[in-house]
């Protein structure tokens, strides 16, 4: 084990069946369940983030997802109110660049505006640097929701076990052989 300054620990040799489904790490102090990933960035740091079985969201899909459509891969991870404020700045931008090019349009002479043409170049811009910080937000989201859900398993998960199991039952003056199951319970 290796405890760090902050206080954080990570378990390097574990052999439960049950740790395919967490990390080694430390759960997180002050979690509870239900928690937004408003407060859940200030927690976790996503460069942590391993991948474990029973991972709900896919940081790579998502980022995928966030790069088709700007905002759909926080969708994907459960922040809907997040995607729609990425998916309307995308909208919002490119309906302004184009209003800001239209304005600048000269039917007489066929020609745009200097002005207008580099207004609508730099929204343009805006937008694509906005749709950018969609992808990697939609990788930071889908990582960060994962740790907690980890997190969450590790705090409030139980592990059942059953065993095979021989005892001997004592009837009528001889021994018997009796085959049955153990069952284990830990939380």
């Amino acid at each position: 084990m290796i405890t760090y300054e902050s206080g954080r620990r990570e378990i390097f040799a574990t052999n439960s069946y049950s740790d395919l489904y967490t990390t080694n790490r430390e759960p997180v102090e002050g979690i509870v369940p239900n928690m937004k990933y408003k407060q859940l960035k200030h927690m976790y740091n996503h460069k942590e983030y391993t991948k474990t079985i029973g991972d709900r969201y896919s940081p790579a899909w998502s980022g995928v997802a966030s790069a088709f459509i700007p905002g759909l891969g926080q969708m994907i991870s459960g922040e809907v109110g997040r995607g729609f404020l990425f998916l309307g700045g995308h909208v919002g931008g490119i309906i302004l660049g184009n209003v800001i090019y239209a304005s600048g349009y000269n039917p007489a002479g066929g020609y745009i505006g200097t002005g207008a043409a580099l207004a609508s170049i730099a929204v343009f811009a805006g937008v694509i640097a906005l749709d950018i910080v969609a992808i990697v937000d939609g990788v930071r989201v889908a990582r960060v929701k994962n740790m907690y859900e980890q997190d969450m398993r590790k705090l409030y998960s139980v592990d059942v076990k059953l065993y095979p199991s021989i005892n001997c039952t004592y009837a009528n003056g001889t021994t018997y052989p009796t085959a049955g199951l153990t069952f284990a319970l830990n939380f």
